[in-house]
């Protein structure tokens, strides 16, 4: 049974507590404007019982909104609604937050990424800063043109607006009398501008970089045929660098056959990693192909990360034994992210001007259990068939 709490997933691989979950989704949910001030909130009991979980993360995420100030608990009469921001902070205004609502071309995690640890650390953000939230839930197909208008999807009184989706928006150097300052936080387009974004490139090339360190050779890259060709090239450039860098050829024909994988078919998997089983490591830029991808090499005989190593995304996987892995992975600077953003709409409500088209930042590389040194007899093949050779990279 997948745990949800008012339609957003809640997991239990998660870098954030379940406690942390919770409260960010109730944040969430009284700046969406599901409950008003003196509203009464569903007890944790009912909260429980609908998010499929025990009591405790319940009672740990009413603690700390009633620290912040948003509740008060009355005894029997249940938990109240007392502010829609921190109690005892003067209010700098309001910023708008637009997410996408779910659909079926996404994974619960996707979608888990979209609402969780991105919309928390806004909300962490705008406590600090002393702004208040207000968040809309849009399609994909809605207009999106019109997230920054004044008073389309927002009430007049929002000072600005942060999008977690990318969509077509033209940077405007100087902003009209009809449009609020507006930032995007996702993956870089240049198309969709200003944008703050985790620097891919750099990423993906440090990934590539520690896989060659411990002696891989027969690296291959799987891109994402969801993505569009500037998304998609961005983790490609990284790790054709460090390759040639390092004296080898980039495997660009899988790279190219992955593009294959866009309906996620399992034989189309199994079939392109029998073409390329000399690949001793892979490097995955996206999250949703983690689990097929595990499932389908374990399926073949080929242990993580004994006869080949994985990197990229995704926060663990799970072995056919039940044992849950930490994968070696991308982990975006969430709170300087964040930061980046106010910054950025703070500027354009000072100067109604966009200085700032673009700001890439480098990622951390959390290490997991998901890669391991290449064993000596796959060291000496790895060599004999690489193209060019060097003995080390430092």
């Amino acid at each position: 049974m997948r745990n949800q709490l008012f339609d957003i997933t809640i997991r239990s691989n998660s870098s954030l507590s379940l406690a942390e979950q919770v409260y960010s989704i109730l944040s969430h949910e009284i700046h969406s404007g599901r409950w008003h001030v003196g509203d009464r909130l569903p007890s944790i009991i009912e909260l429980a019982k609908q998010a499929g979980l025990s009591a405790f993360p319940i009672q740990q995420a009413f603690e700390r909104l009633r620290l912040d100030g948003y509740i008060r608990n009355r005894g029997r009469a249940g938990t109240f609604l007392i502010a829609t921001h921190p109690g005892g902070q003067e209010d700098m205004g309001t910023i708008g937050v637009v997410v996408v609502k779910p659909d079926t071309h996404h994974s619960p995690e996707f979608r888990a990424a979209q609402t969780g640890e991105r919309l928390s650390t806004i909300l962490d953000t705008a406590t600090r800063r002393k702004f208040t939230i207000e968040v809309r839930h849009l399609a994909a197909s809605d207009d999106w043109s019109e997230i920054d208008t004044i008073g389309r999807y927002f009430r007049k009184e929002v000072k600005g607006v942060i999008s977690l989706h990318d969509f077509p928006h033209p940077i405007a150097y100087n902003l009209s009398p009809k449009k609020m300052p507006f930032v995007r936080w996702g993956a870089f387009n240049h198309t969709s501008l200003p944008v703050v974004s985790s620097n891919s490139t750099m990423g993906n090339y440090n990934l590539t970089r520690l896989l060659l360190r411990k002696g891989h050779r027969n690296i291959i890259l799987m891109q994402n045929p969801e993505r569009g060709t500037t998304e998609r090239s961005l983790p490609l450039e990284g790790y054709q660098s460090a390759m040639r860098e390092a004296g080898f050829t980039p495997n660009m024909e899988a790279a190219e056959a992955s593009l294959e994988l866009i309906d996620r078919n399992i034989k189309i998997l199994e079939r392109f990693l029998e073409r390329y089983a000399d690949a001793t490591a892979i490097v995955l830029p996206w999250m949703d192909l983690t689990d097929d991808l595990v499932t389908t090499l374990y399926s073949m005989g080929r242990r993580i990360p004994e006869d080949v190593s994985l990197v990229g995304r995704g926060y663990t996987f799970k072995r056919p034994d039940g044992t849950i892995v930490p994968v070696t992975r991308l982990h975006p600077n969430y709170d300087r992210s964040s930061n980046e953003c106010f910054n950025i709409l703070i500027e354009q409500m000072r100067t109604r001007r966009c200085a700032v088209s673009h700001i890439l930042l480098l990622p951390d590389i959390l290490k997991g259990e998901s890669v391991a040194p290449l064993r000596p007899s796959e060291a000496q093949y790895a060599m004999s068939s690489s193209p060019t050779r060097k003995t080390s990279v430092e």
